[in-house]
């Protein structure tokens, strides 16, 4: 999926620290925080759809353009963590497969 460029490069941070202090002054800023909100929300689900893909397509690099560091640090601790996982079931589809392919061998020479 393409992210489509926002219009700051910190526009999260910077929209939450004005509406924090000046959202007495600030006219709609409820609406303002809920349009941001379901900004976020689109863009972090489109973000675990593609780490999804690319963790199951185990593809070994990716790009992804136009995420702001704050997007990308919602995902980050889990990456490890999921290759981690992947290489142990990949590990133990291995081991099993040796065994039985070793059952097997032993079987045919009784």
């Amino acid at each position: 999926p393409v992210f489509t460029q926002l219009p700051a490069e910190h526009i999260f941070e910077i929209a939450n620290i004005i509406l924090d202090v000046t959202s007495e002054s600030v006219k709609n800023a409820d609406q303002v925080r809920s349009v941001l909100r379901e900004i976020w929300d689109i863009r972090q689900s489109k973000l675990r759809r593609s780490v999804d893909a690319f963790i199951q397509g185990e593809y070994l690099h990716a790009k992804i353009n136009h995420l702001q560091q704050i997007e990308l640090s919602t995902v980050r601790p889990i990456l490890p963590q999921a290759f981690d996982q992947m290489h142990r079931l990949k590990e133990s589809e291995g081991a099993a497969t040796r065994r039985a392919s070793v059952s097997l061998n032993s079987s045919a020479l009784m």
